[in-house]
């Protein structure tokens, strides 16, 4: 099974909180709206409110194996734009692997 790992954040300070917690907010409407018949989301969470940095993350994987791939491309890129034409962020992170129960 194929695990992703979505991570943002704003340790530029390059958004204001109210900016940060749009782009969180559509980056999950988009992940649990639009998406939501390709994948399972498994988790998600942000640092700490305390924290000096803002990040958040989502863990996911397709729905089932006979998914296209490209189901996951393009979820990555529209993420990615997102992120670059609506909160000046210049990358996001995205990790790919195969779970493993041990």
């Amino acid at each position: 099974m194929k695990t992703i790992t979505l991570q943002i954040d704003n340790s530029d300070n390059k958004l204001t909180q109210q900016e940060w917690s749009r782009f969180v907010r559509d980056v999950n409407q988009h992940l649990n709206g639009t998406m939501c018949k390709y994948i399972t989301i498994h988790l998600s969470g942000g640092s700490y409110s305390y924290a000096p940095w803002q990040n958040y993350c989502w863990v996911f994987r397709k729905i089932n194996t006979e998914i296209e791939d490209y189901v996951l491309d393009t979820i990555k890129n529209q993420i990615a734009k997102i992120a670059k034409e609506e909160y000046k962020q210049d990358s996001i992170a995205w990790t790919e692997g195969v779970t493993e129960f041990v």
